[in-house]
């Protein structure tokens, strides 16, 4: 879903972690117990990236994610602090992300890797993590990360199952529920059998939510952390700096390094950094978690329920129905393709399509015309202000001298 993000923690309790109720709620205070979020701005400045402290960003109407709206959660990399341990660690990253209305979330072991050197970054960059195809305003995204020392871990079924998680899911994508449930059963077993041993040291575990910018309005801002379009670094403060760190803290990115810095100098500290997009990420996921829902009906004897299976059943073809002629968009880019996909939204065919398909097909229209179509009535609109139909341009998903209705 994290979907969806850095500090790397220290248990000093004897008591280790694990998935059950208490430790869905109960945090152990982290080593690097004082965090910040922070947004990187897009203007380069001396060839860094300059960072914007969460209660600090100002509205941007080109950054807001609205309601509706896609919304993809990519991990760009987790970096780990400086440390004056010899010798290397194993890793493992586990993820929880959650952006449903149904509140619904569950970790996953998203990245191992053997032989981790302090002060260096994982081995992945850029990785898909979560995607909802329609982003309900109300619901805060919820993210949590958790990074793992499993260079103790004795457990051979652990181990064996880290192993598979690194070669079945190659990265965080194929780990979102219902796009592999393979991978995502072996990856929440993984989580699991880590997390619950006490052999190894929970490095980092941290949580955030991100509101909408109806949610800051209606709490007169109170210090919220925005949900925008862009980069969020989430940064501990230094183990031997006090809490006045933070006033005098001027940040920025380096790009080509990924190291932080403030005032010119190195963070040492853990950080972890997370892209939020509207983009269509994986559109498939719609077919494969209705997919997964209605295999679960079968599997659990709920056969009985025939209204149950066969909306379900329609869900799954509608999904597929509606992945296809988006497909078809953005492959072909031609006007019979994209009168197929406005027919589509308008209920033009023998069956009609659920409102969620529906947004996301507006959400297509919106980012191929740059125009307001976000009802059926707009969209057909848009479709009568331009009566002399519509020419791509070359080598874009955008559409050439296209008119919005007023």
């Amino acid at each position: 879903m994290a979907l969806f993000l850095c500090l790397f923690v220290g248990c000093a309790t004897s008591r280790q972690p694990g998935f059950e109720e208490r430790d869905r709620f109960v945090i152990n205070t982290p080593s690097y117990f004082d965090n910040k979020v922070f947004y990187v701005l897009q203007n380069l400045e001396n060839d860094q990236y300059p960072l914007k402290r969460a209660d600090q960003l100002t509205s941007d109407s080109k950054s807001m994610i609205f309601h509706g709206s896609p919304l993809s959660l990519i991990l760009n990399n987790v970096t780990l602090p400086p440390s004056q341990a010899k010798g290397t660690k194993d890793i493992a990253v586990v993820l929880e992300v959650g952006t449903a209305s149904s509140g619904e979330s569950a970790p996953v072991v998203a990245w191992y890797q053997r032989g981790v050197r302090a002060d260096q970054p994982l081995n992945f960059a850029n990785l898909l993590i979560h995607f909802e195809p329609r982003w309900d305003s109300r619901v805060a995204p919820f993210v949590r990360i958790r990074v793992v020392d499993v260079s103790s871990e004795k457990n051979e079924e652990a181990r064996d199952a880290l192993a598979q998680v690194g070669t079945l899911a190659q990265g965080v994508s194929a780990l979102i529920p219902g796009a592999n449930q393979a991978a995502v059963s072996l990856g929440m077993k993984a989580a699991s059998l880590v997390i619950a041993s006490r052999a190894n040291t929970q490095l980092l575990d941290y949580t955030v939510q991100f509101y909408s910018d109806e949610a800051i309005q209606a709490a007169d801002g109170s210090g919220l952390t925005p949900l925008r379009k862009g980069r969020v670094l989430l940064v501990g403060r230094p183990l031997d700096h006090p809490s006045s760190y933070w006033a005098s803290f001027k940040g920025s990115l380096d790009p080509a390094t990924t190291q932080i810095y403030s005032n010119g100098s190195p963070v040492a500290a853990p950080v972890v950094t997370l892209t939020v997009s509207i983009a269509q990420s994986i559109v498939p996921a719609i077919v494969a978690q209705r997919s997964s829902y209605l295999t679960t009906l079968l599997r659990t004897a709920q056969q009985a329920d025939l209204t149950a299976v066969k909306a379900a059943g329609k869900s799954v073809y509608d999904g597929a129905r509606t992945f296809a002629a988006i497909e078809n968009l953005r492959r072909n880019r031609d006007p019979s393709s994209l009168e197929e996909l406005i027919q589509l939204e308008q209920n033009a065919g023998t069956e009609k399509v659920s409102d969620d398909d529906k947004a996301l097909i507006r959400s297509t229209l919106k980012e191929l015309t740059q125009c307001d179509v976000g009802s059926s009535a707009a969209v057909l609109a848009w479709k009568k202000a331009n009566p002399n139909g519509f020419v791509f341009e070359d080598q874009k998903f955008k559409l050439k001298g296209v008119v919005c209705p007023t």
